[in-house]
């Protein structure tokens, strides 16, 4: 007790809650990062994570038969709140899945653990480990000298990327498995994109009316 008072129905203030942009990669960074791997392993991991959009345990995780061919997608599972979710298979991902799994041929990861090299990766009895997958990423970067960029910047990036392609807000949601729109929302803010499209929407809405005040005091 504090002056004959209890510390009951004190209110508490909390600190607000921090929100930070992601950084993101440009086209050619993006390609440039892809080029700058020399480990076959990583360079397809980058690219996949990227092309999918994936978080980078969705991608460890990724196993041959998640991958649908038919109907050109691909079933992330156990995803970020345990669901799962399906997203979009490219063509050129696909290519890329099929030429590498004819490396190494395990019969159920995409990505085996490195090390019996992939000659002998069809043995091994675990995927490509987090720590080599991060480091990889860290040397890549310091190499081409780009800042404070990880995996996780290949998923903002390919968000990004769609948004300014013009796919719609809805359907990058559930691509990426976001619970709530308002998540998905934050990457409009890092493109110029769609800031130049709103400018020429407000520019065109605008400018039709016609606003003058001869003799109005």
């Amino acid at each position: 007790m504090v002056l004959n008072k209890t510390w009951d129905d004190i209110p508490l203030v909390k600190s607000p809650k921090t929100t930070r942009i992601p950084d993101i990669l440009s086209i050619d960074q993006v390609n440039q990062l892809f080029a700058a791997t020399n480990k076959l392993s990583y360079k397809v991991f980058f690219f996949t994570i990227y092309s999918m959009g994936l978080r980078l345990g969705e991608g460890i995780k990724l196993t041959v038969g998640d991958i649908d061919s038919v109907n050109m997608r691909v079933h992330i599972r156990d995803a970020k709140g345990n669901k799962d979710r399906l997203v979009p298979l490219a063509e050129n991902t696909l290519r890329v899945l099929r030429n590498f799994w004819n490396l190494h041929k395990h019969p159920h990861f995409i990505f085996p653990n490195r090390k019996r090299g992939l000659k002998n990766a069809r043995l091994v009895d675990s995927p490509l480990e987090r720590g080599g997958i991060q480091t990889a990423m860290k040397a890549v970067v310091q190499q081409i000298g780009i800042k404070k960029i990880s995996c996780h910047s290949l998923r903002h990036s390919y968000a990004t990327h769609l948004l300014e392609a013009g796919v719609d807000l809805i359907e990058l949601q559930q691509i990426l498995g976001h619970v709530s729109v308002l998540t998905t929302t934050r990457y409009t803010h890092l493109t110029s994109i769609t800031k130049n499209n709103a400018c020429q929407a407000i520019n065109t809405l605008v400018n039709g009316f016609d606003i003058t005040w001869g003799g109005v005091k």
